[in-house]
């Protein structure tokens, strides 16, 4: 996952709003940045036989921009010690979504049971 930070982001054109999870029509600045190659998508079991979907965000390019303005915190870059005006960049390694499901009740402490226990990623 790709976080990009300062004033390189308004330059570049970067997405801080929206994260898009599939291909865009023409190539846009977080495709070229962080996908090295086509797309790759996933095919779920079919409830129409054209149906497909991009799996997550990651698979195709997960590169955006932080919507500082937006936020109530300190920009990601300047909490690790860059200044408000500075363009940077930082790369984590990412995982996609995790389904938590509880069918079985709505009870609080064993709904947050269910929560904590895919959270700790058991017998990763």
């Amino acid at each position: 996952m790709v976080v990009v930070n300062g004033p390189i982001r308004e330059r570049l054109g970067l997405n801080a709003k929206r994260i898009s999870s599939g291909p865009a029509p023409a190539p846009t600045p977080p495709s070229t940045i962080a996908a090295p190659g086509p797309p790759q998508l996933s095919r779920l079991p079919p409830r129409h036989p054209r149906q497909v979907h991009a799996g997550w965000a990651g698979k195709y390019s997960l590169c955006f921009a932080e919507d500082e303005a937006s936020s109530p915190w300190e920009p990601l870059h300047v909490s690790r010690g860059f200044a408000v005006g500075q363009s940077t960049v930082t790369v984590f390694a990412a995982e996609s979504g995790h389904n938590v499901l509880s069918h079985g009740t709505a009870d609080p402490e064993q709904l947050l049971t269910c929560f904590a226990d895919a959270m700790a990623g058991l017998g990763a």
